[in-house]
């Protein structure tokens, strides 16, 4: 096995345990307050446009834990046309199951995006890398993107912790901004957004696509 994929066993380890300490609570999917998870998605879905906000979209959320995000999007008044939630914890995925249970959600337990949307979203999936060196999960994280790039017809947004802070933690991959910048530009789209204002020690990244 090599350490990509043992990260993304432990990843699936850490969340499920989280999830029997915590259940629905925001620390089941590592973050330490809901205030701080709804300016996330916030940032994230501004990749949204007013039209499809009102009218319609469908999603892909990469790492949707048990739907935390849809809750926030039903309170803010997006129309959901779909909605795919990956998630490598089957546990994971069984409570999100059980909180959404129309035709319109649908649940993938893997890593592959398979299923073509107007949006993708990722919010503090790709974060922690436990043993995985910073050039493996560099690598396994552009992969990603083109995974999202290619199954979002609209446009996709990320986030990542900076690579602008004091101290680290072993665990987790700090990614610069401005070269996940730079790559979605040349890769993805010329219309790329970053966002690194908000107090906390990460940044968005927003690409939508050609019109």
């Amino acid at each position: 096995m090599d350490s990509t994929t043992q990260a993304v066993k432990q990843v699936k380890e850490l969340y499920d345990k989280n999830l029997e300490e915590f259940v629905t609570e925001t620390q089941a999917i590592g973050w330490k307050s809901n205030e701080q998870l709804e300016m996330r998605y916030k940032r994230l879905l501004s990749v949204v446009s007013d039209g499809d906000k009102a009218q319609g979209a469908s999603f892909n959320d990469y790492g949707c834990g048990y739907g935390a995000m849809i809750s926030y999007m039903n309170r803010e008044g997006f129309q959901i046309n779909g909605f795919n939630g990956y998630d490598i914890s089957q546990d994971m995925l069984d409570q999100f199951k059980k909180e959404y249970t129309g035709d319109e959600f649908k649940a993938f337990c893997q890593t592959d995006i398979i299923t073509p949307s107007d949006y993708s979203v990722v919010c503090g999936t790709l974060n922690v890398r436990f043993k995985a060196s910073d050039s493996e999960w560099n690598t396994y994280i552009k992969e990603t993107l083109a995974q999202l790039d290619q199954n979002s017809k609209k446009g996709f947004s990320f986030n990542l912790l900076t690579s602008y802070v004091d101290w680290k933690e072993d665990h987790l991959y700090y990614g610069d901004p401005l070269e996940f910048f730079d790559y979605c530009k040349t890769h993805f789209s010329k219309r790329v957004t970053l966002y690194h204002e908000d107090p906390l020690y990460e940044w968005v990244i927003v690409v939508k696509k050609e019109d």
